[in-house]
């Protein structure tokens, strides 16, 4: 995972599943859609991952909720 601000809004960067393209996804959208991705596609998190994103930056609920969904069955 990577992390950036564009325009005051942090940001986090992972590939997605296909291994070739890697997807934007707000951290803490202020207004609706209060999840954004892009592009859009498939992606997988190991539950450390999704606990240490919490535990370190602001995430909002509904992108934490998203973000839990993609969890993997085992790491």
């Amino acid at each position: 995972m990577e992390f950036t601000t564009v325009d005051d809004r942090e940001v986090m960067c992972i590939p997605l599943s296909d291994g070739h393209t890697r997807t934007w996804i707000m951290l803490k959208p202020q207004s609706p859609p209060f999840y954004k991705q892009m592009p859009q596609g498939a992606y997988t998190l190991a539950k450390s991952q999704v606990e240490a994103l919490v535990r370190t930056h602001e995430v909002s609920s509904t992108v934490e909720e998203v973000l839990w969904s993609h969890v993997q069955a085992a790491e």
